[in-house]
C-alpha cells in the first residue's frame, strides 16, 4: 500500500508545485521538492481528502516529512489506526 499512496503523494506534489511527476524525487525533503508553507497546506489538504486522514493537528514530526517517502510511510500508519 505504501507504494500506492507514494505514487498519489508524487502526482499531488507536482500538481501543487506545476512540475512533471518524474522530477518529484520520493528520497528528497518536502522542499526540495518545491513544497512550501502554502504548499505544505494545500497537500495536508489533499491527504484529508484523498485518505480521510487528518494530519494537520500537529502530530507529524521532522522524521515524518524528511522525505516524500517518510510522509507515504506516516500516512499508511495513520490509515491502519
Amino acid at each position: 500500500m505504501e507504494t500506492e499512496i507514494l505514487h498519489a503523494l508524487i502526482e499531488e506534489i507536482a500538481l501543487i508545485t506545476g512540475c512533471e511527476c518524474a522530477q518529484v524525487k520520493p528520497d528528497a525533503d518536502l522542499a526540495e521538492n518545491g513544497i512550501h508553507s502554502l504548499g505544505f497546506i494545500e497537500l495536508l489538504l489533499a491527504v484529508k481528502r484523498r485518505w480521510q486522514l487528518d494530519l494537520t493537528g500537529g502530530e507529524l514530526g521532522p522524521e515524518d516529512v524528511a522525505s516524500v517517502t517518510a510522509l507515504a510511510r506516516r500516512i499508511e500508519v495513520g490509515l491502519q489506526k
